[in-house]
């Protein structure tokens, strides 16, 4: 687990340090990074961890608590053995719908915050 962890905030800081340094434009979606990507982070950090033995599961979830301008979507990867990996659940952090969730980095088993989507 102790290498997962390793790799996963590895690819994370990663991110962040190409956004910092605005390698991102306003055309890919990284620009704003953690928000509104994590279907495309998840989708790279998979074939990362699959690179280093490490296999996944992408995960899509809904959240819909009423109306359906208020739909939202969110996306994270699982292990074989049911380990959640989540590098975006902090867009969430402002909104306590989602109970600020503010985990940059998240491994670990499934929380309250993944049982909305």
């Amino acid at each position: 687990m102790k290498h997962t962890t390793s790799l996963v905030t590895r690819f994370r800081d990663a991110i962040e340090m190409a956004k910092n340094n605005r390698e991102f434009n306003d055309d890919f979606s990284f620009y704003r990074f953690p928000r509104g990507c994590c279907g495309d982070t998840s989708d790279l950090l998979a074939q990362f961890l699959l690179e280093h033995g490490i296999k996944t599961y992408y995960v899509f979830g809904t959240f819909r608590p009423g109306l359906f301008e208020d739909i939202q979507t969110h996306a994270w990867l699982l292990t074989e053995n049911q380990i959640v990996i989540d590098i975006t659940g902090d867009q969430f952090s402002a909104d306590s719908n989602y109970f600020n969730y503010d985990k940059s980095v998240y491994i670990g088993e499934t929380v309250n915050f993944q049982t909305l989507f």
